[in-house]
């Protein structure tokens, strides 16, 4: 499922009807990207916000490192796991990931019998799916859950029932939208034909879901593990850009979100949400790679994003606005445009920053364990980083891998941050800079620390005590980075908008 020919201002015309409807009453991320170009990663980099590993991290078979997901978290605080899906569930070895998580129940292709019938090798189309999915879930035992529902049917063939009728429906809807004439409508019919059926599915999953017990307490996700190579596509960035919707009843009003976020956000926010606003615990230490979604309306980009388009290949990375591609230095805008860049800067800080995730993510893959065997579950306040060390380090080499509230020597807030030397030589001088923000950006203060360097290698741990005396309780936003002496701006890679409660 891919923005092309989904949501507003979609590049072909959105064949979602659906979707963009219910897109209008959520939480909807215009500006999103999925990890990888195909299936393989979509399971470790929406629930565990994993690196990939040379080839996937499910590649690896019963060697897949120990981790910590969602799933898993949840499954420790009595969540029952569910997951459905019309095809093999090893396919990618996604049989093996889930019950890792501890998958409670499983659908798949051998579930299915009459009066439903296979719509291709890959299994059950979508229709069938959703109908046994929905039916399943209204028949669930009470009590926290997670169902996972993995679609198929938008996929090469491009076979289900009904197909004839929806190739006719896909020329109606060229005509309805006034779209170009283009050899793609025709050529492609089928697969916009499959857009429709899918997302017909959908419209009959979510009207007979509003039936279930625990429907108005229940929160939807809904994104695209790529987007279908098939098509023609503008730009290599074209074949991450998917949408993400969350939609709920509980939802206190939509939204259209322009800043950029990416799947492996998605596990961060959905825990983070969950230990504020419902109890739940969290581990002290994660190793997200996401650092939770970006909500604000206007176009911007806070995240680190590594893209592995297949198994075999991994040359595209995002930072900030910076889009490095096979070596090649892009700048994004809204609607995930990209134009060559020149800015000599940004294409230093994005190949270091790159670099050190492929060094960190190789080793990823050789680790019998990417966190203790199982993480300490605690009260989650909102203040720790959800960043890992794998993406810190950036041009000048020097990064902050760590940052956590503690209680100052008065009682009062402190930061303790943690910055490291990823370089071979000495770093140069740096301070240590805090910013406290509201949630619009707006800067409230700022503490510094004193200028030091650091060796090779070398870690510091630095305590920063913000003046708060100014501040209202509430909800705010800390970012901490290497800053030069004299001109105050960055010389490395900082944690931001980390949500502190003052």
């Amino acid at each position: 499922m891919g923005r092309t020919f989904s949501g507003p201002g979609a590049r072909l015309g959105s064949f979602t009807p659906f979707l963009d409807e219910l897109a209008g009453r959520s939480l909807y991320f215009e500006n999103f990207l999925a990890g990888q170009g195909r299936t393989f990663g979509v399971l470790t980099t929406v629930f565990g916000s994993l690196p990939f590993g040379e080839n996937g991290l499910t590649a690896l078979g019963e060697r897949l490192p120990r981790h910590e997901s969602l799933l898993s978290i949840l499954k420790r605080q009595d969540y029952r796991l569910r997951f459905y899906s019309g095809s093999n569930l090893e396919f990618d070895n996604e049989g093996l990931f889930l019950r890792r998580q501890g998958v409670d129940t499983f659908v798949s292709e051998k579930d299915f019998s009459a009066p439903y019938e296979r719509a291709n090798d890959w299994g059950y189309a979508d229709r069938d799916l959703m109908e046994v999915a929905v039916a399943r879930e209204a028949q669930a035992p009470a009590g926290p859950a997670v169902a996972v529902v993995q679609t198929t049917s938008m996929h090469s063939p491009f076979t289900f029932p009904g197909k004839e009728a929806y190739m006719r429906r896909a020329a109606e809807r060229v005509a309805q939208l006034k779209l170009p004439a283009a050899p793609v409508y025709e050529n492609d019919r089928a697969i916009f034909a499959s857009i429709l059926y899918t997302d017909d599915a959908l419209r009959m999953f979510f009207e007979r879901a509003a039936k279930w017990p625990d429907y108005d307490n229940t929160i939807f996700v809904i994104t695209g593990d790529h987007r279908l190579p098939e098509l023609p596509m503008d730009t290599r960035i074209e074949r991450y850009h998917v949408p993400l919707i969350v939609y709920s009843p509980l939802l206190k009003a939509p939204r259209a979100i322009k800043a950029i976020s990416s799947q492996f956000d998605i596990a961060p926010s959905l825990l983070a949400y969950l230990a504020n606003n419902h109890g739940l615990q969290s581990p002290r230490d994660v190793t997200w790679i996401g650092t939770g979604l970006d909500t604000e309306p206007s176009f911007r980009n806070l995240h680190v994003i590594p893209l592995k388009q297949t198994k075999s290949e991994m040359s595209d990375f995002v930072s900030g606005t910076a889009y490095l591609a096979q070596g090649q230095l892009y700048t994004i805008s809204d609607g995930m445009q990209a134009d060559r860049g020149d800015d000599a800067q940004a294409l230093a800080r994005a190949q270091a920053q790159f670099r050190a995730f492929l060094t960190d993510n190789g080793a990823a893959g050789r680790s019998a364990a990417l966190g203790p065997a199982q993480a300490q579950l605690a009260s989650y306040g909102g203040e720790r980083t959800l960043r890992t060390a794998t993406l810190a380090a950036a041009a000048g080499d020097i990064g902050v891998t760590g940052l956590r509230r503690v209680a100052g020597a008065d009682g009062a807030p402190a930061f303790e941050a943690t910055f490291t030397n990823h370089g071979a030589t000495r770093s140069p001088e740096f301070m240590p800079l805090l910013v406290i923000a509201n949630e619009h950006g707006l800067e409230l203060g700022e503490t510094a620390g004193a200028p030091r360097t650091l060796a090779p290698g070398e870690r510091a741990v630095i305590t920063l005590r913000p003046d708060l005396r100014k501040v209202a309780p509430g909800s705010y936003f800390v970012s901490v980075l290497p800053s030069h002496p004299d001109t105050g701006r960055s010389i490395g890679m900082g944690q931001y908008h980390v949500e502190a409660k003052l």
